[in-house]
């Protein structure tokens, strides 16, 4: 088995249309779907409230091992962005043979851009196989 990863975007007012388009998209809306080790969700901040309930769906939806995502005012899915106007972007990664960890950091930019290696284990999201 190789790995796989399909991206999409969809712009809808309704983020549950917005989210039943991207999952349809990369072919995770039905049970033939292939297991989800990785999941990036972004959403529009316009989504409001709604944001956990998307989050929650998205998870269920995908059965992503691991759901990283953001909010955002401009949300970008494949070759387009959309910018003031609602949106919903998925990229689902399946990794055979990965196992895909999170955790949280309350590390800073500087941290992330700093050549100082003992930094490295503040990363969020580590990948082995």
């Amino acid at each position: 088995m190789t790995a796989r990863a399909q991206a999409a975007i969809a712009q809808d007012a309704d983020w549950a249309r917005a989210l039943d388009s991207v999952t349809e998209q990369t072919g995770q809306a039905g049970p033939a779907g292939e297991l989800v080790d990785l999941a990036f969700l972004f959403a529009s901040a316009g989504y409001g409230e709604q944001l956990p309930e998307l989050v929650r769906r998205a998870r269920e939806v995908t059965g992503a091992g691991v759901l990283i995502g953001c909010s955002g005012q401009g949300i970008v899915g494949g070759p387009r962005e959309v910018e003031g106007a609602p949106a919903v972007s998925l990229l689902t990664l399946s990794l055979p043979g990965a196992s895909p960890a999170a955790g949280s950091s309350s590390s800073t930019r500087s941290d992330w851009t700093s050549n100082d290696s003992s930094r490295s284990s503040q990363r969020p999201i580590r990948v082995s196989r």
